[in-house]
């Protein structure tokens, strides 16, 4: 495995660490003259602190990899003019959007109302500001980072002239689609606009009109609009046309992502709130029960992807593992190598538990397995099984495994691969850890 490839994967640990760092010396930053963030509130509190002082509401949308974000957080919010111009007029929250298992109890506890933002104000794009009235009623939006401190005041200050507010230029839109949701043209523009702006909600919203008024829906030029609109908001008639047409897309397009977005739909709209929803563990069997019932077989595969992705989110990585492996057992087209391989790596680098690790080895054998067979060996992959088993004190098979891998990576000649898998079997041979002290 090359260093670059290895600190691709570790990048997910490493990120997430660097971004909790990040915010707690913003938060210090913020109490010599930058923003004040709240983030020990929640929402409601949050709108009721705003209305006791008659301030606006100022949210931060970042995610933890992204990296326009951390500028914002490093260069922009913790000067003393823009945090003197927030504060004033301001009440503050910074939302991490996304979720990772490394994240904190002051993010975990706004995880509902991150959900909220995400679905609500179609947050996409990272980051995005949130403004809000006293009341709480969402006035504008920016999104993008800037670059200077200056120049951020001035875009917020358009919160406080109502003829520059985005949702003030925008109120009238649905509107106007009312009026012209019998003409073809006029929607399939709507729905393009829509889509430039972000707003996925809306954009669903006008295909569901849509389909009461095209003659082709089957043309190479309205399935593409179907499947970028799908891949953000759900629409339940556009879920229903590629239910019904699946095989015929699938001969039109030539792929299948139609699939795809068949099993990520379900999976979001469907299952997901069942499973989010409530303090009970889920009930695996049943929830495959209800969806296969309703959905076929895209309805069990939507409920074994939310599994793992349950397990994932409350770091219960053997659990994890295990849900993985049964994905790969029954759909092995739904969950890539790439993303086996990252998972396993992160157990081997950051976790000591012997059970997790047992399950993540078993997990990477598994995928090395399916590659050996299908003559697709990537020596990356073979390299992360070996170390595991080299943790497990499994010495004689992890050198036996990081030899092959070597193989692989000189007739692959990849130059750097083999260096690097090299420089690992030569620690292994001495004894030496190969994983971060």
């Amino acid at each position: 495995m090359t260093m670059t490839s290895q600190i691709k994967i570790i990048s997910i640990k490493t990120l997430v660490t660097f971004t909790f760092v990040l915010f707690s010396i913003n938060i210090g930053l913020a109490q010599s003259g930058g923003i004040e963030f709240q983030n020990n509130l929640n929402w409601s509190q949050i709108k009721q602190l705003a209305k006791a002082q008659h301030k606006y509401i100022f949210v931060d949308c970042y995610a933890s990899w992204c990296g326009p974000c951390k500028f914002m957080a490093q260069n922009v919010f913790p000067l003393k003019d823009v945090g003197d111009y927030i504060n004033s007029k301001f009440i503050s929250a910074s939302v991490q959007m996304d979720r990772t298992p490394h994240d904190r109890g002051s993010v975990r506890r706004w995880y509902h109302d991150a959900e909220t933002f995400h679905k609500k104000y179609s947050v996409f794009a990272y980051p995005t500001f949130l403004f809000f009235d006293a009341d709480g009623k969402v006035v504008h939006r920016i999104e993008g980072s800037v670059s200077n401190g200056r120049d951020f005041i001035k875009k917020v200050s358009e919160v406080f002239e109502p003829q520059k507010r985005y949702y003030e230029l925008h109120k009238n839109d649905l509107q106007f689609l009312g009026k012209h949701k019998s003409d073809s043209a006029y929607v399939r523009n709507f729905i393009d606009t829509a889509l430039g702006r972000y707003e996925y909600e809306n954009a669903a919203l006008a295909l569901e009109d849509y389909f009461s008024v095209i003659n082709t829906p089957l043309s190479t030029e309205n399935l593409k609009m179907v499947e970028r609109v799908l891949h953000f908001a759900q629409s339940k008639k556009g879920l229903q046309f590629l239910l019904n047409n699946e095989v015929q897309i699938k001969k039109i397009d030539g792929n299948d992502w139609v699939d795809f977005l068949i099993q990520n739909r379900i999976s979001e709209d469907y299952v997901k709130p069942e499973v989010t929803d409530g303090a009970r563990k889920p009930d695996w069997s049943a929830l495959s029960a209800k969806f296969a019932k309703k959905f076929g077989v895209f309805g069990k595969k939507s409920v074994a992807v939310q599994k793992a992705a349950y397990f994932y989110e409350r770091g219960l990585f053997f659990d994890y593992a295990i849900a993985v492996m049964d994905l790969m057992k029954a759909y092995p087209e739904v969950i890539s190598g790439y993303t086996i391989n990252g998972f396993c790596w992160q157990m081997f680098q950051s976790c000591d538990d012997r059970k997790t690790l047992l399950a993540a080895a078993l997990l990477s054998k598994k995928l090395v397995d399916s590659e050996i067979i299908s003559g697709k060996v990537d020596p990356n992959d073979m390299d992360t099984f070996a170390n595991l088993q080299y943790k497990l004190s499994n010495s004689a098979d992890a050198i036996v495994w990081e030899t092959i891998a070597l193989h692989f990576a000189t007739v692959n000649s990849d130059a750097k691969n083999t260096k690097s898998i090299t420089e690992v079997l030569n620690k292994m041979k001495k004894g030496v850890k190969t994983w971060e002290q």
